[in-house]
């Protein structure tokens, strides 16, 4: 049988957080710039075509999901809630019908 060591990378969910993880490292071993540079070309050879500036702002928007308490879930109740309260006010409002002769 072969041995097929991609069965032991990580992949979905775990994939990115581990890509994070090496990127931080090498952002703060080396520099961002050689961080950002092997990304872009580790995305490359799977025929993701991103710029040095659209993987630096996946660095930085992945660093501050890890390091500031960011909660996507909340601000979309508070959307929802908006959402309603803005129905409920269009509702509220419709002027009455007239009841037919």
């Amino acid at each position: 049988m072969a041995n097929d060591s991609s069965s032991s990378k990580p992949s979905g969910t775990a994939n990115l957080v581990a890509q994070y993880s090496q990127y931080a490292d090498l952002a703060n071993e080396y520099e961002p710039d050689v961080a950002a540079g092997l990304m872009k070309k580790a995305l490359e050879r799977q025929g993701v075509q991103q710029s040095r500036t659209e993987v630096e702002a996946w660095a930085a928007i992945n660093s501050a999901i890890v390091t500031k308490p960011v909660d996507l879930a909340q601000e979309v109740a508070q959307a929802n809630a908006k959402a309603d309260a803005v129905a409920q006010g269009l509702i509220g409002t419709q002027p009455a019908t007239a009841a037919a002769p």
